[in-house]
């Protein structure tokens, strides 16, 4: 393969990686016309809609997130909306829009993620915010869907998120804005749409997850992480998910032109929200829930074992190096990916991000490996004793 091609992959995978840093980008101008990638076109809740009584607007400085109540004084959210200590959401807003005269707000005290950090994988993309008091009566806590043998394709859903309405496109002339939404702008305006489950998604990558497809003119993708998902069955509703972004491994493109998004399946973190934040689990759920979430071992080392880092659950941090690798030799496919490894003696892997280099140990026979541009101290040694090593 071409070096100047193979970077060019890793280049693009790095940036749909990337993306997940605040849920879904927004779409470009020329994207937009149509607006069949955005919730911008959806509707706002009626009476009828239940789903407005769980959602829940976090706002800090700078920071916009949705989520849901599923306790008195609990919000689930994204993890990654505390990623940036500058965007830290600091209150949770129960209401119709932010600045909505009867919109309520409350303080948040606490907050807890499942993981640190969120930069390499929608894995774990989930935490809880602990409410100053108990939210107001307008506003009641939703049950989590524990049960995996409902998650069918083509399964419909609500997606929720909070949205800035009336705000003038690029190219659209402001004063043809309608009067009764001007006043809206700018100010994070709940919206609601029906979306269905592309595919439900747990593997030794990709743990728990939901991708979502779009119906005509109404995406599940959207600004704000956390924004909830939601099915009802009979009259009662439940959480589903929580948006995370999109990532060019499970969707379409990294940004939300094919409308597709990753949703955080919640059932296997209800163990989780038991014990840390003290949510009830409902009783009234039938089937057998997903056994609890586990983050992988710290640190695991397979060595040279080529096979244990393929297969075995690792940190996102090396897990995405064997991403790269995959990417360099053209298949995820471990049989495929050793065989063609096989036949190089030299890994280019420059400006892959990479900061954990223990994944390439496994690749014994290799002569070379580029490594510039990447995130790696001085000290770092290299992964094959007797290789030549370009940081």
């Amino acid at each position: 393969m071409n070096p100047t091609f193979r970077r060019s992959q890793v280049l693009f995978s790095v940036l749909a990686s990337a993306s997940l840093a605040w849920g879904c980008k927004r779409p470009s101008a020329r994207a937009r016309i149509s607006e069949k990638s955005d919730l911008v076109s959806a509707r706002l809740p009626s009476a009828e809609d239940a789903f407005s009584r769980f959602t829940v607007a976090l706002a800090g400085a700078g920071g916009l997130c949705s989520g849901a109540l599923v306790a008195p004084d609990v919000v689930v959210t994204a993890a990654r909306c505390f990623d940036d200590p500058r965007k830290v959401p600091t209150h949770a807003y129960f209401g119709p829009a932010l600045e909505a005269p009867s919109t309520q707000r409350r303080r948040l005290t606490l907050w807890k993620t499942f993981k640190t950090s969120q930069k390499f994988s929608p894995n774990f993309d989930i935490a809880w915010a602990r409410l100053e008091r108990a939210a107001p009566q307008s506003h009641t806590p939703v049950a989590l869907s524990t049960e995996v043998s409902t998650l069918k394709d083509g399964l419909r859903m609500t997606v929720a998120r909070h949205t800035a309405m009336g705000v003038p496109q690029r190219g659209e002339d402001p004063e043809s804005t309608p009067d009764d939404t001007k006043d809206l702008r700018r100010q994070g305006v709940l919206k609601l749409a029906d979306v269905l489950l592309g595919r439900y998604v747990n593997d030794i990558r990709f743990r728990h997850l939901l991708v979502l497809n779009p119906l005509p003119g109404l995406g599940s993708c959207n600004n704000d992480p956390g924004g909830p998902a939601f099915v009802s069955d009979k009259g009662k509703v439940r959480l589903v998910g929580l948006l995370s972004g999109a990532d060019t491994r499970l969707t379409q493109d990294h940004t939300c032109d094919s409308g597709q998004a990753i949703f955080t399946f919640v059932g296997p973190y209800l163990p989780w929200l038991e014990e840390s934040a003290g949510v009830r689990r409902a009783t009234s759920e039938r089937g057998t829930p997903p056994p609890p979430v586990s983050l992988p071992v710290p640190k695991a080392d397979h060595g040279s074992d080529f096979f244990a880092w393929c297969k075995e659950p690792v940190e996102d941090e090396a897990r995405h190096t064997v991403d790269m690798l995959f990417l360099t030799l053209g298949s995820t496919d471990c049989t495929k990916a050793r065989a063609a490894a096989r036949k190089m003696n030299r890994v280019d892997l420059r400006a892959a991000e990479i900061v954990d280099v223990r994944p390439l140990a496994s690749l014994t026979w290799v002569q070379e490996f580029d490594l510039r541009g990447n995130r790696l101290p001085n000290s770092t040694p290299c992964p094959v004793s007797g290789a030549r090593c370009l940081f």
